[in-house]
């Protein structure tokens, strides 16, 4: 599916939909776009230099894994409106966003690769509820995650490393949010701290195991402080880089 006037694959209101193996480049809308579309599999497609999305889901339900979308204008997977799906080991690398979430509760996005984009991932207007974890996002332009608008999220276990902004930043109305186990190397070099939190009752450390995340920059003394209005601190720095994790689904109860 390439150079077409509109979308490589276009797909709206299907079931037991199996989506594999696809090449969709070079089209001028999305690489792949689907609507309330259920899965079996959407799996090992390839959407590249598409002037919208690489893949864009909206209303959408299943596992999407093992997908590769790169240098897309706008974002390398678009997820709205698509609660309680699993996006797993996607490559998302030279697009505007990698992952963009709009509206979606209890995502578990986990073990995606995210490189050379301006934001890693980026979640806006009511994503509740979802979990990130065990993603490795590098070379972000600007943050690596961003959260407008979100509550009560994981984000877990993810390496966030030489982002130009911020590893992660929580807009003002980003609440109740935990945020452990990461490893921050090496972002926002010409500021003070590699996270940023404007929003209310988040935390940037397990409250029961006293573990916070591993700071390259941490002065391995005391509490490791977090710019932003909200006056956050991790209490629990960890002294060493974080060895990835291999399993996903036990840390959704996190």
């Amino acid at each position: 599916c390439i150079k077409n006037k509109g979308g490589g694959i276009v797909i709206i209101g299907a079931t037991d939909t199996i989506l594999e193996n696809n090449i969709c480049e070079e089209n001028e809308l999305s690489g792949i776009y689907l609507g309330s579309v259920y899965f079996k599999t959407c799996t090992r497609n390839r959407c590249v230099n598409n002037k919208m999305n690489g893949m864009s889901f909206g209303l959408c339900y299943g596992t999407i894994s093992e997908n590769y979308c790169a240098n897309n204008n706008l974002s390398g997977m678009r997820i709205g409106g698509s609660s309680y799906s699993i996006f797993v080991n996607n490559t998302c690398i030279e697009n505007a966003n990698g992952i963009y979430i709009i509206e979606s509760f209890h995502l578990q996005v986990a073990n995606n690769t995210c490189e050379n984009n301006d934001y890693g991932i980026y979640l806006v207007q009511g994503s509740w509820y979802d979990t990130l974890a065990n993603n490795t996002i590098v070379n972000s332009n600007y943050d690596g995650i961003y959260a407008m608008r979100s509550r009560e999220g994981l984000i877990i276990h993810n390496r966030i490393e030489n982002s130009k902004g911020y590893g992660v930043y929580l807009e003002g109305r980003t609440n109740d949010s935990v945020i452990a186990y990461n490893s921050f190397i090496n972002n926002n070099l010409d500021g003070i701290s590699q996270g940023y939190d404007d929003g209310f009752g988040n935390t940037w450390y397990d409250k029961e195991a006293k573990r916070g995340n591993y700071w390259s920059d941490w002065a391995n003394n005391g509490s490791y402080t977090i710019d932003g209005r909200a006056e956050a601190e991790d209490r629990y720095p960890l002294d060493e880089n974080l060895e990835r994790i291999n399993i996903v689904s036990p840390y959704w109860a996190f």
